[in-house]
């Protein structure tokens, strides 16, 4: 039987075309807007459908839609991978000691500098141990980094115990309280540094210990007045750049290190999933059925 045939036959029954229900007609049918043709998947009877061949013989090739509406989207990934070298880094005479007043103690950095003529202890490490007070002095202080100076500063001097983390040696220094030791700091230790002095059985007097208080800050500076008091004189040449020197803390590396190269890689992942049935868009009919029923309902 030929497709008009069966329509024939549906308009004499008064039947829709679309779901095939009595006694109301194909414009509006509500029912047909959850059933599509098994051929063409428009909104009709499949049996009256006129395009089944056509359609049939461009269905086979899509695989790629296929493979979107049922939702097995094979990811997609990306990576990019960036490369930084850093300048050489210059290390300070820097290294970590326990600071004692009384029975109370703080982990601390420490910088030794001959260079300066006093030593200089933070305020508020100071402060937190209760160092004991011996006086008050007035002088002119300016930082080291630090272009601004300070006319007439009025600093308390206390006493400070020093005490080695790899020994049993003791340091008691006078130190003057400051806000800020030091606005340059020097960089940590790297893995070269660390193994060279590890191949001389070195201990390092700088080696990064996360309790340190402010870990990255220079807590202390010891001048040229307890310097000698703190150095033994003992140095060893690492390289070209690198000299180790000794103290009552450990060893420390003052001197140029060698230039860092880091590598970032940034992976990118993309994953996309679709249920519904793309063809839908560009159909047509779908399209005018919804028109004319907002009109009839207008």
């Amino acid at each position: 039987m030929s497709v008009e045939e069966k329509k024939s036959r549906l308009h004499n029954s008064r039947c829709s075309y679309r779901c095939g229900t009595r006694n109301h007609v194909a414009q509006f049918c509500r029912v047909s807007w959850n059933l599509t043709c098994n051929k063409c998947r428009r909104r009709h009877l499949t049996v009256i459908c006129e395009l089944s061949r056509a359609v049939a013989m461009t269905a086979s090739p899509r695989t790629t839609e296929q493979l979107i509406t049922s939702g097995t989207t094979p990811p997609t990934i990306t990576t990019a991978s960036t490369c930084e070298k850093g300048a050489k880094s210059v290390l300070l005479q820097t290294g970590r000691a326990w600071v004692e007043s009384g029975p109370r103690r703080l982990l601390a950095r420490v910088m030794l500098d001959s260079g300066s003529q006093r030593s200089f202890i933070r305020t508020d490490i100071a402060k937190r141990l209760r160092c004991r007070a011996l006086g008050i002095e007035e002088l002119s202080w300016m930082t080291f980094g630090n272009a601004k100076l300070q006319h007439q500063l009025r600093c308390q001097r206390v006493s400070v115990t020093l005490h080695g983390r790899f020994n049993d040696s003791t340091v008691t220094l006078e130190a003057l309280e400051v806000p800020e030791v030091c606005s340059a700091t020097s960089p940590p230790l790297d893995t070269e540094v660390l193994e060279l002095l590890c191949a001389r059985k070195h201990d390092a007097a700088d080696l990064f210990d996360p309790e340190t208080w402010h870990p990255d800050d220079i807590s202390i500076l010891i001048g040229s007045d307890a310097y000698w008091k703190v150095a033994t004189g003992s140095i060893d040449r690492l390289n070209e750049e690198l000299t180790a020197v000794e103290t009552s803390f450990g060893w420390t590396v003052p001197g140029t290190s060698s230039p860092h190269e880091a590598t970032t890689t940034c992976a990118l992942l993309m994953s996309a999933c679709v249920e519904c049935d793309e063809s839908a868009m560009w159909r047509l009919d779908t399209i005018a059925d919804k028109l004319d029923v907002t009109k009839s309902i207008s």
